[in-house]
């Protein structure tokens, strides 16, 4: 399960609010080989719309 949150991060010197996925930035890697299937479930408590 993978959660998405909208979070306050501060880089470089400046805070801004952004997208985090599972706490990190950026998000894990997702590693798949061809043909393989995938089953990821997103948890958007923020309803911010995701593209993939």
């Amino acid at each position: 399960t993978t959660q998405v949150v909208s979070s306050m991060v501060r880089r470089l010197g400046r805070t801004k609010n952004i997208i985090i996925v599972n706490g990190e930035l950026p998000g894990p890697t997702i590693c798949a080989n061809d043909n393989d299937r995938l089953l990821i479930t997103v948890t958007n408590t923020d309803k911010m719309p995701i593209h993939w």
